[in-house]
């Protein structure tokens, strides 16, 4: 069957810290359980969360159960590895997110999870906690490790819209209310909790990982590696802006006024996130795919030229 865009149906998820912007303001799905709706998954391969194609041939299908029969789609690049390799995301945070770490892949192979944010909207003075503020020992960190008392040991970074930031596995970090992003990051889903406000649901506590969470964590203070953001081309119909240029992804804002063309060659597939605005994705001898605000087409490798038109911007995605 021969290769096309394949719009993905996104898969909102119940979280206690979210909000109500991915439904009411971007028109996704209602969250899988309760009113508050934390993340879209729009493009995942990852357990209960699964994209289905909707559009071509292929609609109705798993998107996991396409790339399983067709591991070439993530390009040389990718190396048809069993997983797929990313997972993107939309993140309303109406309330502070967990303090947390995830993994790398030395410490757990196969669910290794590092990722990059790209803050879409925020409130006056929101903020990340992003790292130690300096280089703290092992044991300070262990003993303040599932108590208020880690907060002071974490910087607090101001965000506005449009920044990016690279989040490499063993970061502690936490996602602070008023935030609305977009994350690209591996295929994974294990975080170690560290420290949760003391929140209740149904009364008791969401568990915590402390000693896999303290384990694999760095208590180095935080830097902003591989991205880009600033460097922005001005083609003839529209403005590509690279944000993350690393070994796991490479993430671009394209801002179409009339028409911006590009290629998925056999290096990578393209996925495009929209962002603003709407628009129609066009590929030769293929059915025109419309993209609005949320949604998200994956593009595979060796699909060939494609054009997007309209007036919309998108974040593109790229091994």
């Amino acid at each position: 069957m021969k290769l096309y865009p394949m719009k993905l149906k996104p898969c909102v998820k119940h979280a206690l810290w979210g909000g109500r912007r991915l439904v009411d303001e971007y028109g996704l799905p209602e969250p899988d359980q309760g009113k508050e709706a934390g993340e879209a998954w729009v493009l995942s391969c990852e357990g209960d969360y699964q994209n289905i194609i909707v559009n071509g041939p292929r609609a109705g299908s798993l998107f996991a159960d396409f790339y399983a029969a067709n591991r070439n789609t993530t390009g040389s690049r990718g190396g048809g590895t069993e997983r797929f390799p990313v997972l993107i995301k939309l993140i309303d945070a109406r309330d502070d997110l967990s303090v947390q770490v995830h993994p790398g892949d030395e410490d757990a192979p196969g669910q290794g999870k590092t990722e990059a944010w790209y803050i879409i909207d925020c409130e006056p003075g929101a903020g990340l906690l992003l790292g130690f503020k300096r280089r703290t020992e092992k044991k300070i960190f262990e003993k303040a490790a599932g108590t208020v008392d880690i907060l002071p040991l974490l910087k607090k970074v101001p965000v506005k819209k449009g920044d990016v930031f690279f989040i490499p596995a063993g970061t502690v970090h936490a996602i602070c209310k008023g935030i609305l992003l977009a994350e690209v990051q591996q295929s994974s889903d294990t975080t170690y909790r560290l420290f949760d406000y003391n929140r209740l649901i149904k009364g008791e506590k969401r568990p915590l990982h402390l000693v896999d969470g303290v384990r694999v964590s760095s208590t180095m203070p935080y830097h902003n590696l591989y991205c880009e953001n600033g460097k922005t081309e001005r083609l003839a119909g529209a403005r590509r802006t690279a944000l993350v240029a690393s070994p796991y992804f490479s993430v671009r804002r394209v801002d179409v006024d009339s028409v911006y063309t590009d290629a998925a060659d056999d290096r990578s597939f393209v996925s495009l996130l929209a962002l603003e605005g709407e628009g129609v994705l066009a590929c030769p001898d293929c059915e025109d795919v419309e993209m609005k605000k949320g949604e998200c087409v994956f593009i595979p490798a060796n699909c060939g030229d494609f054009a997007l038109r309209g007036q919309i911007s998108v974040l593109e995605t790229r091994l």
